[in-house]
């Protein structure tokens, strides 16, 4: 029955993607005056992404203190690594994408660094576009010999 209704779908809905992709490459300069006029094309780039498998070393499903339920992801450091930030965007939205198949979750993620280690990122993740965020990813950063033994 699903298959059924996938080949409904694609009839319903005409494939413009691979006539549309292709004439923006050819038009490239033009489409690039309406959408970012400062900027030059250079080249075309591989379109295929990376699919790495991640493991994330903890994540729990939470009730939040107004009673809904939250996604904590949490990371176990003992040492900084240049790509922190990256890797926690990254967690996050896979996290998110999994989630989203059900009930979307608030979601938060927390690195712990269990040791003092030079170069601990400070939150939040960014990526720029000419200056300016493009895409932002907060966590929290958790220094566990600055908290009280008790």
């Amino acid at each position: 029955m699903s298959g059924k209704r996938d080949v409904e779908r694609k009839v319903e809905r005409p494939d413009y993607d691979q006539a549309l992709k292709t004439m923006l490459l050819e038009a490239h300069d033009g489409f690039l005056a309406l959408i970012a006029p400062a900027v030059r094309w250079r080249k075309a780039l591989p379109t295929e992404l990376p699919a790495v498998k991640r493991q994330a070393d903890l994540i729990w499903e939470v009730t939040l203190p107004d009673g809904q339920r939250g996604i904590l992801h949490i990371e176990l450091q003992t040492k900084a690594e240049s790509d922190m930030g990256e890797r926690l965007a990254d967690y996050g939205f896979r996290l998110r994408r999994r989630q989203r198949q059900q009930q979307p979750l608030q979601l938060r993620s927390v690195v712990v660094f269990l040791r003092p280690t030079p170069g601990i990122p400070e939150p939040p993740f960014v990526i720029e576009w000419m200056g300016r965020p493009s895409a932002w990813y907060d966590f929290d950063v958790i220094r566990l010999w600055e908290l009280p033994q008790e």
